[in-house]
């Protein structure tokens, strides 16, 4: 099926269909495109790309009517899902020869490159989106903090851009990158294609007309560990208290996002830890009423790291509800 959010006919070179012991390599080129008369524009094209082995996606424009071709964009690791990239072409604007071109190369049994709503965009003619700016830096943990320039950090749309030096502005860490997301909760992933860094993953509110900071830190392992606590019984309608122990396994003082779903539940909304320590915090329970005399329910507890939202843990508290109890004094008769 269609994996890239599109609608309708879609292009899928996928090699899994080749068979073992086979390849794929194949292009899928557009008609000659006059674009003499363009002076900015940008392509727009939705995808879905699995990655295994050494199969490798690309896409290339050529102004002198496919005699010579330029890579656009490479593909070589998992960007998965509804996915819609924006590319500026200003650059090769002013040729009546303009093609675009989708290439795929595989060994057969691998996976696939699929292509949707591909258009070329008068830079121009400019809608307004809704929306806002979100703005920061990405730093390299794995050698002492600095910006992490040529990271890429790409929005919950798959709009990609790239971490940059700031050689001009010496208040300007390097490593920065400004990206526009709708406005709402929004969630951020900073990549780099080397060994020993994870993606991160950020959930940010992007306000619009507005600007946000968001911040990622790559080659950290952050960790966090909750305690159980022992289940606790109370009258229903009322609160009961428990204390949860929350410790930082992971290599950096983080903090650490907390929520619950279930019985209704009240906490600190951050909980900051240093760097192996642990720290005691209360979360107080409300027994919910009109469920019956004796009700058993949960409430699960989750922290979430906010050096990477990937990382949690969760607890559950399981607390019963009595009925209250009356007690009436004894009425003696001579």
């Amino acid at each position: 099926g269609n994996l890239t959010g599109g609608t309708g006919t879609f292009v899928d070179a996928d090699s899994d269909n080749c068979g073992y012991g086979t390849s794929m390599n194949t292009d899928m080129t557009s008609p000659i495109i006059d674009l003499s008369d363009v002076s900015t524009a940008a392509l727009t094209f939705r995808y879905d790309y699995r990655h295994f082995g050494d199969q490798l996606g690309s896409v290339k424009i050529s102004t002198n009517g496919g005699t010579d071709w330029t890579v656009l964009r490479s593909f070589s690791a998992d960007d998965r899902g509804s996915r819609q990239a924006r590319v500026d072409i200003s650059a090769y604007m002013g040729s009546a020869n303009t093609q675009l071109q989708y290439s795929f190369v595989s060994h057969g049994g691998n996976w696939w490159f699929q292509v949707d709503d591909v258009e070329i965009r008068d830079g121009n003619s400019c809608v307004p989106q809704a929306g806002g700016l979100v703005v920061g830096n990405v730093y390299d943990a794995i050698n002492g903090g600095v910006g992490f320039n040529g990271a890429e950090v790409t929005n919950g749309e798959g709009v990609m851009v790239t971490a940059v030096e700031t050689p001009d502005d010496p208040n300007v860490d390097d490593g920065f990158y400004i990206t526009f997301s709708p406005a709402g909760t929004q969630m951020l992933t900073a990549t780099v294609l080397l060994p020993g860094y994870n993606p991160v993953v950020k959930t940010t509110n992007v306000i619009p007309s507005d600007t946000v900071r968001l911040d990622f830190i790559l080659g950290t392992n952050p960790g966090v560990d909750l305690s159980d606590d022992d289940a606790m019984t109370g009258v229903v309608g009322e609160a009961v208290v428990y204390t949860v122990q929350i410790t930082n396994t992971g290599d950096l003082t983080d903090t650490y996002a907390l929520s619950a779903t279930g019985w209704p539940a009240s906490m600190p909304d951050f909980i900051a830890v240093d760097l192996g320590d642990m720290v005691s915090f209360p979360v107080t329970v409300t027994i919910p009423t009109g469920q019956g005399l004796n009700i058993t329910g949960t409430t699960m507890l989750r922290a979430t790291s906010q050096i990477n939202n990937l990382v949690y843990d969760s607890v559950s508290l399981v607390t019963t509800g009595t009925p209250v109890k009356l007690y009436l004094p004894a009425i003696l008769k001579p």
